[in-house]
C-alpha cells in the first residue's frame, strides 16, 4: 500500500522507525478541542505498527502527515493525526481470566489463517 506524505510517495510497509534508542522513543498525544483531532508523534515502532495496521485495515481516520527524517535519510519519527473520537480514557485496567485470553488467542489465531487464505 502506498501513501503520500507532503507530496512523496513511501510504501507504507517500508516506513520504519531505525537507529533509536529505546530511552530517546516517545510517543506524544496532543488533542486539540476546536478541530476536534487529535495529533501523534511518535518514535516508537510500536505505536508507529498500530498506526500502520489501522491505515491497512481501510480505516479513513488515521493519516501520517510527516515522517522526519534525520541527516543521513533514515526515519526517526512520525507525525499523524485522527478525530479525537479514538481516543479513551480508561478508569481501570481490564484484567482478563486465562481462559478469556486463550479465546481471544484462539480467535486471533483463525484471523489470521483466513486473512493467510484469502491472499492465496
Amino acid at each position: 500500500m502506498t501513501i503520500n506524505v507532503k507530496g512523496q510517495d513511501y510504501e507504507l510497509d517500508n516506513i520504519s522507525i531505525t537507529n533509536t534508542q529505546l530511552d530517546e522513543m516517545e510517543t506524544t498525544i496532543v488533542i486539540t478541542r476546536i478541530e476536534g483531532e487529535l495529533r501523534l508523534y511518535t518514535s516508537d515502532n510500536i505505536y508507529l505498527t498500530k498506526i500502520k495496521n489501522a491505515i491497512k485495515s481501510g480505516s479513513p481516520d488515521w493519516k501520517i502527515v510527516d515522517i522526519i527524517k534525520r541527516n543521513d535519510g533514515s526515519i526517526s519519527g512520525i507525525k499523524a493525526i485522527a478525530p479525537k473520537s479514538l481516543i479513551t480514557l480508561r478508569t481501570k485496567k481490564v484484567e482478563l481470566s486465562d481462559e478469556r485470553l486463550e479465546t481471544l488467542r484462539q480467535h486471533v489465531k483463525s484471523l489470521h489463517t483466513s486473512e493467510a487464505l484469502k491472499k492465496d
